[in-house]
């Protein structure tokens, strides 16, 4: 029952308030579709008291602001119907010069010495001898096992100032291109030749990058403080990679004191000599690559622009804008004439008109009105029913047992009509009735109704109506069911309201 009941609600709450119209302007195609109760309608028709809501997209409402004019008109509807009457490019920032250095963070592929040096007393063949003239001395073993050793601890500090050298050079080219993206993300906006759908795609792109947020997730505060004084940071880690140089230079003045001991020693043959100085040399010859680009970094760093809170957080705030922006605005308004006429205009702001943008204006778009709420009363005749059946109840054999009456009733009803003028023959809407039984012992019961009605004919004088009916109706009364023992002659009954079903005919008798 509660189904049902919520099925004519829901119908009459359709009917009243479904019939709003929405006129959707595409301004990037100059397309022009109306839509009506969630679907697309070919006539515009509006009804009087009813909101029309017209949607214009697609247009850059950083350049331009909405101007809607509407005009109206009276006219006659005929019975039989109306006819329709209606690219940037970036220069070489501070980086440029370190970019021609950046291979030289690539390790070269091992170290010569660290299978050409003895390290034990072994033969010296990978000094080019033939393991023939004997064992190294104590002395010459010691320095060289030495060399090799400080050889592996300066190959494992090349390997972290390397990774540090790639982390700072990402970063500078990092900030050398947000300061780029934000100079173009402040044009994107007002660009007067890209659809609004690509400059929001640019826009986000940029920002997602200059704030490093993820699409799909809430960007916080702490975010945006972690990326704040970008500057101080790299310049941190700059300072952290002169550390790293200092201590690799030590190493490697020890390399060269140790390569001089092995050479005093003249224990090694020419070509052995020869190897151990191009070892040295190799090591020497990164060193000072390491220390060229630690002072190219260091000159990168004044060029670049300082991102401070405060700007991160302006661009924070254009970035949420920016996530659900539609480039669209909307204009509603209720009509009250018979015709409509929208005349739509887009006026470029003060910095737009500056550039050169100019004032465009819209196809019109013309709206037919007609109708409006109706109120009439009718008088018929409705056949109702109960969900649940009534019964008259008696006793037999000791027995309480009910006995089924008349399936419906026949009522005399008023009705109060309430509905949308149609242009059609046949109007839909709601009704509230009061009716009073005739015949038997329904003679002079009072009995409500609710429910939809079609009011038909150009008189629109003729209404079916149907839907809910509450009456009163007898029932076992003192807590008695069907079936229980009982021995008096007369049942005690109650009489209670109830719910059931109707259909009426009726006439109406206030005129169209």
């Amino acid at each position: 029952m509660k189904k049902l009941l919520f099925f004519f609600c829901l119908c009459f709450s359709t009917t009243l308030s479904a019939q709003d119209l929405h006129v959707y302007y595409d301004v990037a195609v100059d397309s022009i579709w109306y839509v009506k109760n969630g679907e697309i309608v070919s006539s515009p028709f509006i009804k009087k008291g009813r909101q029309v809501v017209v949607h214009v997209r697609n247009f850059n409402d950083y350049l331009y602001t909405l101007e809607v004019d509407q005009s109206g008109e009276r006219f006659i509807v005929p019975s039989s119907g109306t006819e329709s009457l209606f690219s940037t490019t970036g220069g070489q920032g501070a980086l440029s010069s370190l970019k021609e250095a950046a291979s030289s963070f690539n390790l070269p592929g091992g170290f010569a010495m660290s299978s050409s040096l003895p390290t034990d007393g072994g033969d010296r063949a990978g000094f080019g001898g033939s393991g023939t003239e004997g064992m190294v001395s104590n002395q010459l073993q010691e320095q060289l096992n030495t060399y090799q050793q400080t050889l592996t601890t300066m190959q494992s500090m090349e390997v972290e100032i390397a990774t540090l050298g790639n982390n700072i050079e990402a970063d500078l080219q990092s900030q050398e291109l947000n300061t780029y993206m934000k100079e173009e993300l402040d044009k994107l906006r007002t660009h007067p030749s890209l659809p609004p759908q690509k400059i929001k795609k640019l826009s986000m792109e940029y920002m997602e990058r200059i704030l490093e947020a993820r699409p799909g997730t809430e960007y916080q505060l702490d975010d945006l403080l972690k990326r704040a004084d970008v500057e101080n940071s790299i310049g941190q880690k700059v300072s952290l990679y002169n550390q790293d140089i200092d201590r690799l230079n030590d190493e490697l003045r020890r390399l060269e004191s140790i390569k001089n001991i092995i050479l005093a020693l003249q224990e090694l043959n020419e070509v052995e000599q020869l190897e151990l100085q191009n070892t040295y040399e190799s090591a020497r010859k990164r060193a000072e690559g390491y220390q060229e680009k630690a002072e190219q970094m260091r000159a990168a760093l004044p060029q670049l622009k300082e991102w401070d809170v405060r700007e991160l957080a302006s661009i924070r705030y254009l970035y949420e804008e920016m996530v659900d922006h539609q480039f669209a605005e909307n204009y509603s308004f209720t009509p009250t004439e018979d015709v409509h006429t929208l005349s739509i205009k887009l006026i470029p702001t003060d910095s737009a008109e500056v550039a050169g943008a100019r004032t465009k204006t819209l196809s019109p778009i013309r709206l037919p009105v007609y109708g409006g709420l109706k109120v009439n009363a009718s008088v018929g005749l409705s056949f109702a029913g109960f969900f649940n059946r009534p019964q008259d109840y008696f006793v037999q054999n000791g027995v309480i047992v009910g006995d089924d009456l008349d399936p419906f009733l026949p009522i005399v009803t008023s009705f109060f009509h309430f509905y949308p003028q149609s242009k059609r023959t046949v109007s839909v809407g709601g009704s509230f009735g009061l009716g009073v039984g005739i015949g038997g012992d329904n003679a002079g019961l009072q009995t409500y109704f609710f429910g939809p009605s079609l009011i038909m004919g150009k008189g629109q004088r003729i209404v079916l109506s149907s839907g809910l009916m509450g009456g009163k109706v007898e029932r076992l009364g003192q807590g008695l069911q069907l079936g229980d023992t009982y021995d008096q002659t007369v049942i005690p009954t109650k009489s209670i309201y109830e719910l059931g079903y109707f259909l009426g005919i009726s006439f109406n008798i206030m005129g169209q």
